[in-house]
């Protein structure tokens, strides 16, 4: 995290031979898709914004990784 404090996330619980991926998975930010999120569920745009602004639902950046550490 950017304050350095060290986070722990899964790599992939399965691989499969035709469909192989090799990029690093990023965890989504704290709030990264609550407008999208809410937009599906059939909330109105002015009512996200309001609770947005309200602080019931946190809207934020996605997740910045700043080292990788890898191990096995």
């Amino acid at each position: 995290m950017l304050d350095g404090t060290p986070y722990v996330t899964t790599h992939r619980y399965a691989q499969f031979s035709r469909t192989q991926q090799d990029q690093v998975l990023e965890p989504p930010g704290v709030g990264e898709h609550s407008r999208q999120l809410l937009r599906d569920a059939g909330v109105a745009p002015d009512q996200i914004e309001q609770l947005i602004e309200q602080g019931l639902v946190k809207q934020g950046d996605p997740f910045k990784v700043v080292a990788i550490q890898n191990y096995r």
